[in-house]
């Protein structure tokens, strides 16, 4: 394999990228409306809170509580309703009032509640639970009653700090930055195809192995340079910085797998925009998902980006460590692969 060559190819097509006036100019201008969208939203959250109960209560009670300093009740007619959509982050916890409470309230006899909150909830919303099952008791009883509080927390564990709207998006943003470059890698090495290009550089000391492994270094390096520029300027390196780059570089090995694929479906420039843009589409369901918890089911884990959003955002948000996301890591590390190889068998089978 010579080394040189590739290098001499790799040189080449970033030129061709950079002279590419629409994709250079749809690039550039992304990062920089991403960084400047992020910069400019609050960096502190501001959330109103959605809290949920399981319980029997009097008719009117929780209307009563609507808009109360921010808390917004939500009825759930049993205690397994109320966990599920706790777990799915419709709500940021809740209240499981057991039978016999209203009784044990009214009579002034000692009562008990269970509390659950989601693990990304932060701290403080334990507090507000708290203080609304105790103005409920004070409402039932018309005076101030101890009671007996079990906690539980919904999920993995990821106390702190609320997370600012802005630091939410960051990794949809850097997914959509990778995936954008998914598309020019694929729209030069469709033209290539066309042109009959690739055949020509079969007849050179360049063999078939070299030229997937130049067109991958392209590809690979045009995403990860884009996504490292826009973490930097936005501090997405502020927490776990190596885990977050092993994650933005194994989100670059995947759009250069993705974009072969694409390349080799698509016929000239429109066709590889339109696969493209369903490729780009499709692999942004997750990361709606992760990022606004309960929007979509638990069957976009099938998507590969969920794994790449999710570490993601862990990392950058909620602090996790490579011992908390190393399944998420080998489950990229795999469709990675399968992309690449998938990838490269298509191709070869368009050349023919």
């Amino acid at each position: 394999m010579n080394l040189l060559v590739i290098w001499a190819l790799v040189r080449k097509d970033l030129s061709l990228a950079i002279r590419n006036r629409f994709f250079a100019v749809v690039l550039v201008l992304g990062l920089v409306v991403y960084a400047a969208v992020y910069l400019v939203m609050p960096p502190q959250a501001d959330e109103e809170i959605s809290f949920g109960i399981a319980g029997v209560l009097p008719q009117g009670l929780v209307e009563s509580f609507e808009g109360e300093e921010g808390i917004v009740l939500e009825q759930f007619e049993s205690a397994s309703q109320l966990k599920k959509a706790i777990e799915e982050g419709s709500i940021a916890g809740g209240l499981e009032l057991p039978d016999g409470f209203i009784g044990s309230v009214t009579s002034g006899l000692p009562a008990s509640a269970s509390v659950y909150y989601n693990s990304a909830a932060p701290e403080e919303y334990r507090g507000a639970l708290q203080l609304t099952l105790e103005e409920i008791a004070y409402a039932l009883a018309g005076k101030p009653l101890e009671i007996e509080v079990n906690t539980t927390v919904l999920g993995r564990d990821t106390l702190g700090s609320a997370v600012a709207p802005r630091d939410r998006l960051l990794p949809l943003f850097a997914v959509f930055i990778i995936l954008t470059e998914m598309m020019s890698l694929a729209s030069l090495l469709s033209e290539e195809i066309e042109t009959g290009t690739i055949k020509a550089l079969m007849v050179t000391p360049l063999n078939l192995r070299g030229l997937f492994l130049a067109k991958g270094l392209t590809g690979t390096g045009m995403a990860f340079g884009q996504v490292l520029i826009f973490m930097c300027v936005v501090g997405g390196f502020s927490s776990q910085p190596g885990l977050v780059l092993v994650v933005i570089f194994s989100g670059a090995v995947m759009a250069a797998g993705i974009g072969f694929l694409v390349a080799a479906v698509g016929k000239d420039l429109m066709s590889v925009m339109a696969w493209g843009v369903l490729a780009l589409l499709v692999f942004s369901i997750p990361a709606f998902g992760v990022i606004f918890p309960g929007t979509i089911s638990d069957w976009a884990k099938v998507i590969p980006s969920y794994y790449l959003v999710n570490t993601l955002n862990q990392a950058v948000n909620y602090n996790a460590g490579f011992g908390q996301m190393w399944a998420d890591l080998l489950w990229i590390t795999g469709f990675n692969l399968a992309f690449i190889l998938a990838g490269m068998w298509t191709v070869k089978r368009r050349l023919g």
